[in-house]
């Protein structure tokens, strides 16, 4: 199936919200505008998000609940085993300690909940053409004053990110990947098939 990149991505998260639409309480790490953080709302969960500063676009004002923090500085601020699913959307790629971050997540998660964990395969096509070509290293991306989290400062294999995973303390229930063409604008939804893909979204349990 042909899609955009936000409907590849879009899509991914919506199937697995609906899957978990058991789980109430839910929170989304490093939220960003909230877009996609909307996608887990199905009218019955109490949806929250955490970021360093207010990015929430109106359309998600008044639906998500934000807390302001530096995660990587003052930890998540919620109470032990608030939370039976996590989501935390391309983040961990921008994080020069991403363990800190996976430690607040396996805290706020209760012991049966589930956490959602996405970021772009080191090997994507264009990454890998990029490599080839000696135009890709990291940390890489615009360098902000504003953002300090702004830049790639590390990417992972889908090996590496279950060894990242594991290593806090989370086992991968199911792992899903998402691949929308060479350039990284079109192409189909999904591909298991294919090495080059260019999302992992990883769903998790405490191992």
């Amino acid at each position: 199936m042909l899609a955009t990149h936000m409907d590849a991505v879009r899509a991914a998260l919506t199937e697995i919200s609906l899957k978990h639409g058991g789980r109430r309480e839910f929170l989304d790490a490093g939220c960003g505008d909230g877009t996609r953080t909307l996608l887990f709302d199905d009218g019955t969960r109490n949806i929250n998000g955490c970021d360093f500063k207010d990015w929430l676009a109106p359309s998600a004002r008044g639906r998500v609940r934000l807390l302001t923090a530096d995660i990587m500085k003052d930890g998540l601020p919620y109470e032990d085993g608030s939370f039976d699913l996590l989501l935390s959307f391309d983040v961990i790629e921008h994080l020069a300690r991403p363990e800190a971050l996976l430690y607040e997540m396996r805290r706020v998660l209760r012991p049966d909940g589930v956490m959602v964990v996405s970021t772009p395969n080191r090997r994507r096509p264009y990454g890998v053409v990029l490599s080839m070509l000696g135009k890709r290293s990291f940390p890489y991306g615009e360098k902000k004053d504003s953002d300090p989290y702004a830049q790639h400062i590390r990417e992972y294999t889908a090996g590496e990110l279950r060894d990242a995973l594991a290593g806090a303390g989370f086992s991968v229930i199911r792992a899903n990947r998402v691949f929308y063409g060479i350039t990284g604008w079109y192409g189909v939804k999904s591909c298991m098939s294919l090495p080059l893909f260019h999302n992992m979204i990883f769903e998790c349990r405490k191992g």
